[in-house]
């Protein structure tokens, strides 16, 4: 009976930890939250620090969703000058 090859992510376990890098964004929000299924990290902005998988790809998404909001509001901003 043949098995199939599993590639590198599906060997991995979402508990494995990963260094992430938290970048200083303005001197007025010095942490950065995270909380996934009542658990919460809070860590302070301007480090790396190791956290599980999970954890971490939910950082990525939430700074693309960022990154998408602030070329939305780019592009509105520019139609609205062009109206004008």
């Amino acid at each position: 009976m043949a098995t199939a090859k599993k590639d590198a992510t599906e060997l991995q376990s979402p508990e494995d930890l990963v260094e992430v890098y938290i970048p200083v964004k303005n001197k007025d929000d010095p942490n950065y939250i995270v909380s996934i299924n009542d658990k919460r990290w809070v860590m302070p902005r301007g480090g790396t620090y190791k956290l599980p998988r999970y954890v971490a790809e939910e950082i990525a998404r939430s700074e693309r969703a960022d990154a998408h909001r602030y070329r939305e509001q780019m592009e509105m901003l520019d139609k609205a000058k062009n109206a004008q």
